[in-house]
């Protein structure tokens, strides 16, 4: 059985990169720069699946292709066409290869659906562009990733959908079922031109904002406080918080049952000093701002205030005394 599964390293590379396990390998498709330098090639293998390898410089492989540069496959063929020409854009390398025997410029990006980079659209500046995806939904999404990364740069780009093409088939498909270059040629030329779909949740464009104007000052009418369901008292209140004027207690005018029955105790004291001789005006009571504050100026002028009851816990009070 060692013959048959290749020494792998823990990082998954062979140390016999010519030894490839039970797989078969049934294609091998060359990756090359601008000057036609071989970089890697993707080998196709059955049972099918692919991978890719790197020559090394002493002759053989290895399989792992780590900071190798990445181009797209057929690079040459595509910087030597006319500018003019159309080029196709497809998902794999057997469809490129389809499409280079009818006579057409085409060209694809390794890795499949959703490896396309930014750096392979300088190599489409000023040529015209048609994108044919496979018929899935990863296709789909794959061929609008590339005509957007394209817009700006290709000189027009479109993506034509097959007709008639089954589930997951291709352009390679579309040919074996019947499908000629004419045909492919007169679908080209009626397909329209791509236009970028917006993205949903996506914020709208920025606008650039023009010159900014001052608002002028407005007039506005009086707060309609007569048209309020309100009490006449709370309406005053509201036209004096509008006015911004403030009510202010005469000094002389009592608010609460205590303070008038201080008023009316003290009415026997003509000179409205307090007993003591201390010179505090029994009035000093009805300024006050609490019950507390009231209470002790009683207490300094000796005078009665509601009863003795809720005295007898001061021991100068007069009434106390009593």
């Amino acid at each position: 059985m060692a013959d048959l599964m290749p020494t792998t390293k823990p990082n998954g590379n062979t140390r016999d990169a010519d030894q490839v396990g039970p797989r078969r390998i049934t294609k091998t498709y060359d990756y090359r720069d601008e000057r036609g330098e071989l970089l890697f090639q993707v080998v196709r293998m059955e049972p099918k699946t692919f991978r890719q390898r790197v020559p090394k410089a002493g002759g053989g492989w290895s399989w792992s292709v780590k900071d190798v540069r990445r181009v797209l496959y057929r690079l040459p063929e595509l910087v030597a066409a006319d500018a003019k020409k159309v080029v196709f854009v497809v998902e794999g390398e057997k469809d490129v290869d389809r499409l280079v025997s009818l006579g057409f410029v085409a060209t694809c990006n390794p890795g499949g659906a959703g490896k396309w980079k930014e750096e392979y659209c300088e190599f489409f500046r000023d040529r015209p562009v048609v994108i044919l995806p496979d018929n899935d939904d990863v296709g789909r999404e794959h061929a609008q990733a590339v005509a957007k990364s394209l817009t700006g740069i290709a000189k027009a780009v479109k993506i034509v959908n097959l007709p008639g093409l089954l589930p997951k088939a291709d352009v390679s498909d579309w040919l074996d079922s019947g499908g000629t270059r004419d045909q492919l040629a007169a679908l080209v030329k009626a397909a329209p031109m791509y236009r970028p779909i917006p993205s949903e949740g996506m914020p709208p464009k920025l606008q650039k904002w023009g010159t900014i104007e001052p608002l002028g000052v407005a007039n506005v009418p009086p707060f309609p406080v007569a048209a309020r369901p309100v009490q006449q008292k709370r309406d005053a209140t509201v036209r004096r918080l509008l006015d911004g004027t403030r009510r202010r207690r005469p000094a002389d005018r009592p608010d609460k049952p205590e303070r008038r029955a201080c008023e009316a105790a003290s009415a026997d004291d003509g000179a409205g000093n307090s007993a003591d001789g201390a010179g505090r005006a029994v009035g000093e009571c009805r300024l006050s701002r609490s019950r507390a504050t009231r209470t002790f100026s009683l207490f300094l002028a000796g005078k009665p205030h509601r009863g003795a009851k809720e005295c007898r816990s001061m021991r100068r009070c007069a009434t106390t005394r009593r």
